[in-house]
C-alpha cells in the first residue's frame, strides 16, 4: 500500500535534525505555507498536501546543497527521494 499520507511530524523532525529548519514556523514556510500552517496540521492530525510536498521537495533539494552539513547530506537526499516517491504514488492514484 502506498504511503499517501506521509507523516508530517516525522518530516518536520527530519528537517530539524538536518539543520534546515529550527521552528514549526520555518517548516511551514519551507512548505510554502503560512507560519502557523504546520501547527494547525499537527493539532488536527492532517497529512502533508501534495502541493506542500512538492514545494518542500524543491526547497529541500536546494537546502541539501547549501544549508545541510556535508555529513548529513545523504539523509537530506534520502528524505527528498521519499518525498518524490510519495508524490509519484499520489499522482498515479489520482
Amino acid at each position: 500500500m502506498p504511503n499517501l499520507l506521509f507523516d508530517i511530524n516525522q518530516v518536520f523532525e527530519d528537517c530539524r535534525e538536518l539543520h534546515i529548519v529550527r521552528t514549526q514556523s520555518e517548516f511551514s514556510q519551507l512548505c510554502g505555507r503560512t507560519p502557523h500552517w504546520y501547527s494547525t496540521c499537527k493539532s488536527k492530525n492532517l497529512p502533508l498536501s501534495t502541493e506542500a510536498l512538492l514545494t518542500l521537495s524543491i526547497k529541500l533539494g536546494a537546502a541539501a546543497k547549501s544549508t545541510v552539513p556535508k555529513h548529513l547530506r545523504h539523509r537530506a537526499k534520502a528524505l527528498n527521494h521519499n518525498i518524490a516517491t510519495t508524490l509519484t504514488e499520489r499522482m498515479m492514484a489520482e
